[in-house]
C-alpha cells in the first residue's frame, strides 16, 4: 500500500516480507554467528545451530536479523519504485515483530519539485572578449622593455629607475637589524619596495646620496629607522618603435605584423578567459534560479563521494590525511565543512540542470545515445565485438546508461544557455553569443572588428589584466 501526495517531498509506505524470507536470512544469520560465538565444549565454528540459537535466544537473533534485513528491502523498494527516492527518512515493523510474516511502515524522502523561473531572461556579465589597443600596446611596451638598454644616469633617481643600493636600518633602541642589511642591491623605483615608501624616499637621490628615514619593518611591522645610500643608477632607454625595431625584437617584417600578431595571442587569451568566466556565472546564475533548497541526504551522498575521491587521491600520491592536514594548517572539521560547501554547490546546481532540462523537454535521440556509448566504449578498452546496441539492452549497464543519458541532457542544456543567455561585457558592450562561442576564424575576426569598432569614440580604458577571479572553490590534494 503506498499513501503518496506528489505535492510534497515525502511518501508513507507499507513494504511487506514473506515469512519465508525471514526464515532464510534468520538461518543465514544462525550461520554467520555459529562461525562467531564461542561456546565452552565445542570446538570453533561446529557449534549446533540449535545450541546458538538456545544460548542467545529467538527472539533476539530475530531482532538482529531484521535490524539488517529491513533497510536492505526498503533499499529494493526504493530501487523499483517508479517514485524518486532519495532517502529513508524512518521507519517501523508494524507486524511481525516476533513472529511470521513482516510489514513495515517507513516514510521515504522523495526528490523535490524544483521550478527554476526566469531561466529565460537570464544574463552574465563577462571580461572583454577581445584586446583593445590599450590591450596591444601593454605588451609591445613589455617586448620594447626587454630590448632596452640601461645607461647610468647624473640625474636624480626618478620613476621606473633602476637603481643600485645599500641598506642599514635600526630599530625604535637604535639597535641595528641585520636581517634588513642589504648591500648592492637592484631595486626598480616604483616596482620593487623590499621596506614601505622605499621608492618615494629614493626619487631626487643622485649616485652617492643617501637618506634616512622611518618607516615599519617588514618582518614585525614596528618602526624602524632606514638609512639607504645610492650606490648606482641607470635609466632604461628603450627602442624607438620601427619596422626595423620590429625585425630586431621579433620575426616579423614590420612593426604593423608585430601587433596583429600580438593581437591574435591576445585575442585567443581573452576569449579563452570570457569563455571561462561565462561557465561559472552562468552555472552561479542557473543555481540562484532555484526555489528550493537541496535536500540534506543529497547533499550528504555528495559530500561522502566528495571525501572518497578525495581519500582516494591522497592515496594514490602517498600522502597521509594528517600530513596534508598538517601542510595547509587545517583541522578534520575545517576540511569537512570545505566538502559541505563543494557538495552544497554541486547538488544545487545538479537540481538547477536537471529542472531545465524539464524546462526546456530536452530529449536524446538514439543516435545520441549510440554515439556517446561507442565513445564510452573505445575510451574504456571494451572489447570490439561488443555490439553498441547489445551494451545499451543490457539490464545490468541500466545504472550506467541513466549516467550517460544525465551526461548528454547535461550538455544539451549548457549548449542552450551558450544560445540563448544575454551577455554582456564588462564594460557594458553586449556580446553576440556566437562571437563568444563561434568556433570559425572568420566569425572571430568579424566580431573583433564590430567589437573595435562599437569601442571606438569612448574614453574608458579596457582592463587588461589576464587574471579571471576563480568563481568557485577548489581543493587540492598537493601543491
Amino acid at each position: 500500500m503506498v499513501d503518496e501526495n506528489k505535492n510534497v517531498n515525502s511518501m508513507t509506505v507499507e513494504v511487506p516480507i514473506e515469512e519465508e524470507e525471514v526464515t532464510r536470512e534468520i538461518d543465514e544469520t544462525l550461520k554467520r554467528l555459529r562461525k562467531e560465538v564461542a561456546i565452552p565444549g565445542f570446538r570453533p565454528g561446529k557449534v549446533p545451530i540449535q545450541v546458538i540459537a538456545a544460548r542467545i535466544g529467538k527472539a533476539k537473533i530475530r531482532k538482529e536479523t531484521l535490524d539488517e534485513l529491513v533497510p536492505t528491502k526498503l533499499e529494493e523498494y526504493a530501487e523499483k519504485s517508479d517514485s524518486e527516492i532519495i532517502s529513508i527518512l524512518n521507519f517501523e515493523i508494524v507486524e511481525g515483530a516476533l513472529e511470521g510474516a513482516v510489514k513495515i511502515k517507513a516514510e521515504l524522502e522523495l526528490y523535490p519539485e524544483v521550478n527554476i523561473p526566469g531561466y529565460d531572461g537570464l544574463k552574465v556579465t563577462i571580461p572583454p572578449v577581445f584586446a583593445s589597443e590599450a590591450d596591444i600596446d601593454a605588451q609591445i611596451e613589455k617586448l620594447r622593455r626587454t630590448n632596452g638598454e640601461l645607461r647610468q644616469i647624473e640625474r636624480e633617481v626618478r620613476e621606473n629607475d633602476s637603481v643600485t643600493i645599500s641598506l642599514q636600518a635600526k630599530d625604535a633602541d637604535g639597535k641595528e637589524i641585520s636581517a634588513l642589511g642589504l648591500s648592492s642591491f637592484a631595486v626598480e623605483i616604483g616596482k620593487d619596495d623590499i621596506i614601505e615608501s622605499l621608492s618615494e624616499n629614493l626619487k631626487g637621490l643622485k649616485i652617492g646620496e643617501q637618506k634616512t628615514f622611518s618607516t615599519k619593518s617588514p618582518i614585525d611591522s614596528n618602526e624602524i629607522e632606514a638609512t639607504v645610500t645610492v650606490e648606482d643608477a641607470n635609466e632604461l632607454i628603450l627602442p624607438e618603435l620601427s619596422d626595423e625595431w620590429a625585425q630586431d625584437a621579433s620575426e616579423f617584417e614590420t612593426l604593423e605584423e608585430l601587433r596583429e600578431s600580438i593581437k591574435i595571442n591576445l585575442d585567443k587569451q581573452f576569449k579563452a578567459r570570457a569563455n571561462y568566466r561565462f561557465d561559472q556565472e552562468v552555472r552561479v546564475a542557473l543555481t540562484e534560479l532555484l526555489t528550493v533548497e537541496p535536500p540534506l541526504a543529497l547533499v550528504d551522498a555528495e559530500m561522502n563521494s566528495i571525501a572518497h575521491a578525495f581519500g582516494h587521491d591522497l592515496e594514490s600520491k602517498n600522502i597521509s590525511l594528517s600530513a596534508y592536514l598538517q601542510a595547509y594548517s587545517l583541522t578534520e572539521e575545517d576540511l569537512a565543512n570545505r566538502f559541505k560547501i563543494v557538495a552544497y554547490s554541486n547538488v544545487k546546481l545538479s537540481m538547477a540542470v536537471r529542472a531545465l532540462v524539464d524546462e526546456l523537454n530536452i530529449v536524446i535521440s538514439e543516435d545520441e545515445l549510440k554515439d556517446q556509448v561507442t565513445k564510452y566504449l573505445e575510451e574504456s578498452n571494451q572489447d570490439e565485438d561488443v555490439a553498441v546496441e547489445d551494451f545499451i539492452n543490457n539490464p545490468d549497464n541500466a545504472k550506467g546508461l541513466k549516467t550517460v543519458e544525465s551526461m548528454i541532457k547535461e550538455l544539451k542544456v549548457f549548449d542552450w544557455l551558450e544560445e540563448n543567455v544575454e551577455i554582456v561585457d564588462e564594460n557594458g558592450l553586449t556580446i553576440e553569443n556566437s562571437v563568444l562561442f563561434g568556433d570559425d576564424e572568420n566569425d572571430k575576426e568579424n566580431g573583433s572588428q564590430v567589437l573595435d569598432e562599437e569601442r571606438s569614440g569612448e574614453n574608458s580604458d579596457v582592463n587588461s589584466e589576464n587574471d579571471a577571479n576563480q568563481a568557485a572553490e577548489t581543493i587540492e590534494a598537493t601543491d
